[in-house]
């Protein structure tokens, strides 16, 4: 993924050379409690892989922001990258 996250990262930057990134964790909001929490790790643990590819790329840490939500269109965890 780090490819394509570069490549996407650029591309924002080249037009918004201020901007902040949010790495969103999300995972499924269905499931036992149980089953919820390991999703919501898994996603999380995720997330924070992408951060730190952010880092390693040279974005400073404070325009990074990091959350997790629960979401019914997600079918597994996922990463979602939005810029602000």
């Amino acid at each position: 993924y780090e490819n394509a996250l570069y490549t996407a990262v650029k591309s924002a930057l080249d037009r918004r050379p201020n901007a902040v990134f949010d790495v969103v964790a999300v995972s499924p909001a269905i499931g036992s409690p149980g089953t919820a929490a390991l999703n919501e790790t898994s996603a999380r643990r995720n997330a924070e892989s992408v951060a730190r590819s952010l880092a390693q790329m040279g974005l400073p840490a404070d325009r990074v922001r990091v959350s997790s939500l629960s979401a019914n269109d997600a079918s597994s965890g996922e990463v979602r990258v939005f810029v602000r």
